[in-house]
């Protein structure tokens, strides 16, 4: 129906001599498979050039340029005319001298362009324009920030449900060759039947796990794809196995269990908890003051000979 409906747009048009370009509707080029194995660094790189959600955020970016560009361009001047000739009309029968038949006219406007530089609206609007700009460029960054953070986390749960995997089948096989051994040993009549039986059922219980760690893996690569902006159902590729090691900040490289608790003090000091300074400080001290505090306590409450005081009485003197 759109073959015909376009052909017969195309024959009127060539009819009347109207110039036309024609483009028909194409699909989408796929982009590139992702590679394998995937880093970390590429990982990160795929999706700063085909993350869905960085897409659409440089494209409200380009928007907001483009508003820009227009709110600070300058009107351009209108200029029309236009005229006609009236075949009923004698100019000879007009009461005044200076009469025709034939009309011209002609205009000339600055579409407002005089007044919006007077109250300062194409300012206004530039001023705007740009706001608005800079707030697009900041939704992209906060976008990429939450998406390197999603695609580092969802890298290593993919990396560590590789690992899961493989650990799974190295068990698994264990296991396998274990109840073969525990069956050959049935059949010489070694082991009872309740002995193969039992090895059979670990066996068992081993491939299943191995099949919920494949589908957990499955399910990661899925993710990691969606966020690498893949489109296929099932994309394949592998992950790196070795996670990238891990960097301490500068001011922990060097320092000393005194220095975070001197760091812990001092940032206890600045929300005003007293308690927790002073604990940090000397250590275990608060409890032995609060423990000789309640001993203090039962001592001041003795009697002659050890007896305790009911709340409330005295010693009579």
């Amino acid at each position: 129906m759109r073959s015909i409906a376009g052909a017969i747009a195309v024959f009127f048009c060539a009819l009347l001599g109207i110039p036309l370009h024609v483009a028909w509707a194409q699909e989408p080029n796929e982009p590139p498979p992702i590679p394998s194995p995937l880093s970390l660094d590429a990982a990160l790189q795929r999706m700063e050039e085909r993350g869905f959600d960085l897409l659409t955020a440089d494209a409200a970016v380009r928007s907001a340029e483009g508003d820009k560009t227009i709110a600070s361009a300058f009107p351009n001047p209108a200029v029309s005319g236009g005229g006609g000739h009236t075949f009923h009309y004698d100019p000879n029968q007009c009461v005044s001298s200076g009469c025709s038949a034939t009309l011209w006219e002609g205009s000339l406007s600055d579409q407002g362009l005089l007044a919006d530089l007077v109250i300062g609206k194409r300012r206004l609007r530039a001023q705007v324009a740009e706001a608005a700009l800079d707030a697009a460029r900041l939704e992209r960054k906060d976008a990429l920030r939450t998406l390197r953070a999603l695609v580092e986390q969802a890298w290593v749960e993919t990396v560590v449900a590789g690992a899961l995997v493989r650990t799974a089948e190295q068990a698994a096989q264990a296991s396998a060759q274990t109840s073969d051994l525990v069956t050959l040993r049935w059949h010489a009549g070694d082991v009872s039947e309740a002995d193969a039986a039992r090895a059979e059922t670990a066996k068992l219980e081993l491939d299943q796990a191995v099949d919920a760690a494949r589908q957990q893996l499955a399910q990661s690569k899925a993710s990691l794809a969606f966020l690498l902006g893949d489109r296929s159902a099932k994309p394949v590729f592998e992950v790196d196995p070795a996670l990238p090691a891990c960097v301490a900040p500068p001011e922990l490289r060097d320092a000393t269990p005194e220095d975070l608790l001197a760091r812990a003090a001092g940032r206890a000091a600045g929300g005003r908890r007293g308690d927790v300074v002073r604990g940090l400080a000397v250590g275990a001290e608060p409890r032995h003051a609060h423990g000789v505090g309640h001993a203090g306590a039962r001592e001041a409450r003795a009697g002659p000979g050890g007896l305790p005081i009911p709340p409330g009485r005295r010693i009579a003197s």
